[in-house]
């Protein structure tokens, strides 16, 4: 079934890819989690994650993107920013039986050349 058209101005990097992010809970404790990325572009990621920051909460991601060959070392994107929704098990977007968060994201070092041809070799773009 084709993906619903996407009206928004960045690029979707649609891959699984592990994630670990952290995130401080509302009692102030750091807190980790772990997941797999859904989509990402330049400004923002979706992770599909068991236990997730609450919605405003500020996360760190660390992406460890998909090698292009089995000759290359993989390479990992960080970034960090705030949640802006989450979704519980059974909605519609997320699939069924899975939670997940979006974030919008600020990524270090910024998207690079090597990063986004990284991504155009190893994964669908929409």
């Amino acid at each position: 079934m084709p993906r619903p058209r996407d009206f928004r101005k960045a690029k979707r990097y649609w891959f699984n890819a592990p994630v670990r992010f952290t995130w401080l809970s509302p009692d102030g404790e750091p807190r980790v989690g772990q997941g797999i990325t859904r989509d990402v572009t330049t400004s923002g990621a979706y992770v599909v994650a068991d236990e997730m920051p609450s919605v405003g909460s500020l996360v760190q991601l660390e992406i460890a993107l998909p090698k292009v060959a089995k000759s290359h070392s993989g390479m990992c994107l960080h970034g960090e920013g705030t949640v802006l929704r989450i979704e519980f098990a059974g909605y519609k977007k997320a699939g069924a039986g899975k939670c997940g968060f979006a974030a919008a994201m600020q990524f270090y070092p910024e998207w690079t050349d090597a990063v986004v041809s990284q991504l155009k070799k190893s994964v669908l773009v929409m």
